[in-house]
C-alpha cells in the first residue's frame, strides 16, 4: 500500500489542493508549517562585511507514521505546493566626515528533509539593497534606513518519492519529522566610504 503526505503552509510552505487516490492508496492528509530564519551582518569602519547562517533550521512537521495493520507499506510520496520569501533591510551611521551610501545584500536557499527524501528550493533568492545616503560634513552623530524590501514570492511544487530502504521509518504507530532548512542563508553590509561608520543590515527568509 502507497501512503502519501500531502503538505501545506503558510509563508514558507503555502497551500495545498485536495487529491483523489486510487485505491491501494492512503493519505495522511494535509500537513500544514511555516517559519523563517535570519542572519545579521555588521560593518563597523569596513566598506564591506559579509555573515551567514547556512543550515538554519526553519520549521518542523511531525508526520504520522503508516499503520501497518491495514496493510504492508510499499511506498511513500511527498507531496509539496510550497512558496517563500526573502526580507533585508539595513540602516547606516556616521559622525562628522566624507559622505556614504549604506546598502547590502542577502541570498538564501531552501531544502526540505526527511527520511529517504531531500527536495532542494530552486532557485535560490538573491537580493540587493536601494541603500541610503549619510550626508557630508559636521553632522553629529546621524543615521539612515533602508529597506525593508521583500523579494517575490517563489512558487515551489514537490512531489516524489521516499527512498525504498527508508521505508520502514514511515510504519508503525509513532512520528517522523520532516525539516525545512536554509542550506545558504547570508547577509552582506556595505558601505561607500569608511571613517567612523557602521551599517547594520538584516535578512529573513519566510517573512510575508
Amino acid at each position: 500500500m502507497k501512503y502519501i503526505y500531502q503538505f501545506a503552509a503558510t509563508a514558507i510552505l503555502a497551500g495545498i489542493g485536495n487529491f483523489s487516490h486510487a485505491s491501494l492508496t492512503t493519505s495522511s492528509g494535509v500537513q500544514s508549517f511555516s517559519g523563517n530564519a535570519s542572519v545579521t551582518a555588521t560593518s563597523t569602519s569596513k566598506t564591506a562585511v559579509s555573515n551567514t547562517n547556512n543550515n538554519a533550521s526553519v520549521a518542523t512537521v511531525s508526520l504520522g507514521q503508516f499503520d501497518t495493520s491495514i496493510g504492508v507499506l510499499t511506498g511513500v510520496e511527498l507531496q509539496l505546493k510550497s512558496s517563500r520569501t526573502q526580507t533585508i533591510d539595513g540602516t547606516g551611521f556616521k559622525n562628522n566626515g566624507p559622505g556614504r551610501t549604506a546598502s547590502g545584500s542577502g541570498t538564501s536557499s531552501a531544502l526540505l528533509s526527511t527520511s529517504g527524501f531531500n527536495a532542494a528550493f530552486t532557485p535560490n533568492i538573491t537580493q540587493t539593497g536601494s541603500g541610503c545616503g549619510l550626508a557630508m560634513g559636521m553632522t553629529g552623530y546621524i543615521s539612515c534606513n533602508w529597506g525593508s524590501q521583500t523579494s517575490a514570492s517563489i512558487v515551489t511544487n514537490i512531489t516524489g518519492n521516499v527512498a525504498s530502504g527508508n521505508l520502514n521509518d514511515y510504519a508503525g504507530t509513532g512520528l517522523i519529522n520532516a525539516t525545512l532548512t536554509t542550506p545558504d542563508l547570508a547577509a552582506t553590509a556595505t558601505l561607500t566610504a569608511t571613517m567612523d561608520a557602521r551599517h547594520h543590515r538584516r535578512v529573513a527568509t519566510g517573512a510575508v
